[in-house]
């Protein structure tokens, strides 16, 4: 007797999409009430002018750190 083939039907492949798509809005869902939250706690502290420098601050250091490496690939 033959093997038979399972094959991937137009059917399967939609509703794998769907199921994707659910999953992805899902996520954002999430990460929305995360970044609603943490906004939040920021304001209720009043750290957002001390957290906006620190994150610029850390984000110079980052581009000097990429600097050096630049600079230490090509010698």
């Amino acid at each position: 007797m033959g093997k038979q083939r399972n094959s991937i039907t137009k059917h399967d492949i939609v509703r794998e999409i769907k199921s994707i798509n659910h999953i992805i809005s899902v996520l954002a869902e999430r990460m929305n009430a995360i970044e609603m939250a943490f906004n939040s706690l920021i304001e209720m502290d009043k750290k957002d002018k001390s957290l906006k420098e620190y994150i610029i601050g850390k984000h110079k250091q980052e581009e000097r750190k990429q600097g050096r490496r630049s600079s230490i690939i090509s010698s």
